[in-house]
This record gives C-alpha cells, sequence and structure tokens, in this order.
C-alpha cells in the first residue's frame, strides 16, 4: 500500500514535469497596422498592440501620432498547453487576443480594436493569415498587420 502510494506519487511528480516541458514561448511579430482611426483631438493615433494568452501579456511600444504605425516587435509570451479534448467548447480554449489602444497621457487608454484567435489552431497549424481585421466601433474597423 505504501509503496503504491509512493509510485503514484513519483508518477504525479513526472505528469507535473512533463507539463512542464510541454510548456513554451510563444512568439509573435507585430508588423504593424494601416489606416487605423483617428482618435485624438488633432486628428490621429498613439497605438500600441497588447497581446495576451491565459492570463500573460506583452506590449509593444507606443508610436506617436500615426495612422499607419510599424512596430516591427517580436512579443514573447509563455504558454502552458495541458492536453485539450477535440470536443472541448470553444471557451474552454486557450485564445491569442491582440488589442489595439491610443495612449492617452491623461486618462485611461481607448480602444481601438481587436482580433481573437485560437491559441491551439496558431500552434497546431501556424498562423493562415499574414492579416487580420481588427474589430472595434464600426466606423473603428481596419487592417491590423501581424507580420
Amino acid at each position: 500500500d505504501r509503496c503504491e502510494r509512493e509510485a503514484l506519487h513519483i508518477l504525479n511528480q513526472w505528469q507535473t514535469m512533463a507539463d512542464v516541458l510541454l510548456s513554451g514561448v510563444l512568439e509573435i511579430n507585430v508588423h504593424g497596422a494601416v489606416d487605423l482611426p483617428r482618435m485624438d483631438y488633432f486628428g490621429l493615433c498613439d497605438p500600441y498592440v497588447v497581446i495576451t494568452v491565459d492570463g500573460f501579456e506583452a506590449k509593444t511600444e507606443v508610436k506617436k501620432t500615426t495612422l499607419d504605425p510599424v512596430w516591427d516587435e517580436m512579443l514573447r509570451i509563455p504558454t502552458f498547453l495541458p492536453p485539450l479534448k477535440p470536443s472541448a467548447a470553444i471557451s474552454e480554449k486557450p485564445m491569442i487576443v491582440a488589442k489595439v489602444y491610443d495612449w492617452d497621457k491623461v486618462g485611461e487608454h481607448d480602444l481601438v480594436g481587436s482580433v481573437i484567435i485560437p491559441l491551439e489552431d496558431w500552434i497546431t497549424r501556424g498562423p493562415e493569415k499574414a492579416e487580420w481585421e481588427i474589430v472595434g466601433e464600426p466606423e473603428k474597423l481596419r487592417s491590423l498587420h501581424p507580420g
């Protein structure tokens, strides 16, 4: 009985180590965006991108006074992928959430728009596109180029 419990404990330790080994770092090259909406008083935008995966986030630099920012930044985010059943609901699966914000010196930064990509799809098949439409207010829909 004691040997059985010790064996089970060791097996659980190996499973935990295997889960850590299956984790990795997701690298996303955020290239730029085109024709962002005018967000500031003077008709420009100070955009930056925040990418969130399973509670971890990474941000690009703020690009001042531009509607066509180019970041060319590689963002690295740790990923931990527990095995999921193919039949798992989409709400249970980790997502890549990319949000474009307009930086403001005073007050909250304004959300320009966002895009959501299933992490499992990105990892198993790679990015199927090189460009996504960001979703925001109807007058703010523009293209986000991840690079």
